[in-house]
């Protein structure tokens, strides 16, 4: 009995998100492979403090309303320069179809970038410390960096459709889950082709595994840093929200910034690392008294090690 296009979609879809294909590949680079941190540290202000430790909210900014644009780019550019090489080196038929699919939505993204959803993230980094986080939070006082475990977030986050990423600094790294990412959405689309009668049904599976492919990329693309950011060693939690979904707005620098409210587990906070300030004393007297009236008593506090020049 013929298998119909209707059903080979169906098939391809449930190929490609099974363990399979290539969603374990954004597993791996989601579900940390090897050693992890024991805390992930958060860096705010004064207020975002308060706003964390009452509610539990933090603010996930989207991804295109970062600091520094420039990483979006870097990723988008990393990724169209790995493509090239991955088709040169298949046989020309259905891969090479799903290549030329991936290749040519890179490149209108890349003249007119929008996600196929929004992707708002909230950052962490491994160190508890950092002279450039605290410049950036805390440059006259006032910074604090809020210690996480890593263990409870993920066993917070399972089963939602949150995801936690560390992001990855070596351009070798960074190839590779480009490489692997479209050879194995290519994988599973030669598995499903066994099934297919007719030549342009390939052709329409392959657009339908290269879109699959385009948009892991996508997911990919906010975990993947210039290594000139390296020390940060920064991990993010993202969230993909549907793009009619409404978001939230503040002013940072002059610039009208979108996010939404994202909630993590307060019983998740470790640690208090107060910033350099030239108040300590009144800085640890008011934080504790903070954690307390928010049942937070088990929570440790820390002084920054490096001096605030005032």
């Amino acid at each position: 009995m013929r298998t119909t296009l209707a059903e080979l979609r169906k098939l391809l879809d449930e190929e490609l998100v099974s363990d399979r294909s290539s969603l374990p590949i954004s597993r791996r680079f989601y579900v940390q492979d090897g050693e992890t941190p024991d805390l992930l540290w958060h860096y705010t202000s004064a207020e975002g403090l308060l706003g964390i430790v009452s509610g539990g909210n933090f603010r996930a900014t989207d991804v295109f309303f970062f600091n520094d644009l420039s990483e979006v780019h870097y990723a988008l550019g990393l990724i169209e320069n790995a493509l090239p090489e991955v088709r040169s080196a298949l046989d020309p038929g259905p891969a090479t179809q799903v290549l030329d699919r991936v290749i040519g939505l890179i490149g209108a993204f890349r003249q007119s970038p929008e996600f196929p959803y929004r992707m708002h993230t909230v950052c962490f980094c491994e160190e508890p410390d950092l002279l450039s986080q605290w410049r950036g939070y805390g440059a006259l006082g006032g910074g604090f960096a809020l210690g996480f475990s890593l263990k409870a977030m993920l066993e917070y986050i399972r089963g939602t459709e949150l995801a936690v990423s560390r992001v990855w600094y070596d351009p070798v790294d960074q190839s590779q889950l480009v490489r692997e990412t479209v050879a194995c959405a290519c994988k599973t689309l030669l598995r499903v082709s066994a099934k297919v009668e007719h030549r342009r049904d390939i052709r329409d599976l392959a657009r339908q595994a290269g879109s699959y492919a385009f948009q892991i990329l996508c997911q990919l693309a906010v975990a993947l840093k210039s290594p000139a950011f390296r020390e940060e060693r920064e991990w993010r939690v993202v969230d993909y929200v549907p793009m009619d979904r409404a978001v939230s707005f503040v002013v940072r620098r002059g610039i009208v910034v979108p996010y939404i409210p994202l909630s993590l587990p307060l019983w998740a906070l470790q640690r208090v690392q107060i910033g350099p300030t030239l108040e300590p004393h009144s800085a640890l007297r008011s934080v504790k008294e903070v954690l307390r009236g928010h049942c937070l008593d088990h929570v440790t506090v820390d002084f920054s090690a490096i001096p605030l020049r005032g």
